[in-house]
């Protein structure tokens, strides 16, 4: 973003010489060349920041940041897989896995039927599987990242899923 976007336009300049015309010639050149809002988002609150710590250490007599607000993101809906989408991923998992790689569809199935995240599928541990009240204790997960069992939750509180 800085080499493409912001360097070109106020690369040149003294900070106490970019004005809030700067910033929106680099929001409308970033989203001309089909950038995301979100990643124009990041671009004005690096400037805020940087504005608001130049202008409260009296580097600069005004903030040219103050007044740029960041550009409103439309929420977007999730996107869902259907019953019958489902039923023909389960199908053909139960078919295609066999044997030594069974567990790629107990995964799926898994997955599906308790709606876990997916490091919290693979954190599980056999004493967290209650067969007796059909349910599962979710209260860790398995770190892709540190290759390890990580003790708490995303929401740091245990909750308990049913089986179906």
């Amino acid at each position: 973003m800085h080499q493409h976007f912001i360097k070109p336009t106020i690369g040149h300049l003294r900070i106490s010489q970019i004005s809030s015309m700067h910033f929106e010639k680099i929001v409308s050149s970033i989203l001309q060349k089909g950038q995301t809002k979100a990643s124009v988002n990041k671009v004005i609150q690096h400037f805020k920041a940087v504005f608001n710590h130049a202008f409260s250490n009296d580097y600069i007599s005004r903030n040219p940041s103050r007044n740029f607000k960041q550009l409103k993101i439309d929420v977007k809906e999730m996107d869902h897989l259907s019953q019958e989408e489902i039923d023909r991923l389960l199908s053909y998992t139960n078919q295609k896995y066999v044997g030594d790689d069974r567990w790629k569809h107990v995964l799926y199935l898994t997955l599906f039927l308790t709606g876990a995240r997916l490091g919290e599928v693979l954190g599980l541990e056999w004493h967290r599987i209650q067969f007796a009240t059909n349910s599962i204790l979710i209260g860790q997960f398995w770190c892709a990242v540190s290759n390890k069992l990580v003790f708490t939750t995303k929401g740091k509180k245990d909750r308990v899923v049913p089986l179906n």
